[in-house]
């Protein structure tokens, strides 16, 4: 059976879909997203390093636990950083 992988073109060009799929287009957009999740991810990653240094996050804090309130509540900030 083929993929409906995305990148399966030749298998997709066959099909009558009863519209036209611009797979250049897409796979253009999926480039341009992984792009801009790359660098938003760098960002995190760089924040995180900066708070793991600069307040008393819990060392094993990952980006992931960045989406937790709890994690943002327990947050404290250490004197002199101007975060007050």
């Amino acid at each position: 059976m083929p993929s409906d992988h995305i990148s399966n073109t030749d298998y997709h060009a066959r099909l009558d879909y009863g519209f036209h799929v611009d797979y250049e287009a897409l796979k253009l957009q999926k480039l341009k997203l992984q792009c801009r999740c790359s660098s938003y991810r760098t960002g995190v990653e760089n924040a995180l390093t900066w708070l793991k240094e600069n307040t008393d996050i819990h060392p094993a804090t990952t980006i992931s636990n960045l989406a937790e309130d709890s994690v943002w509540n327990k947050l404290g900030i250490k004197d002199g950083t101007g975060l007050e």
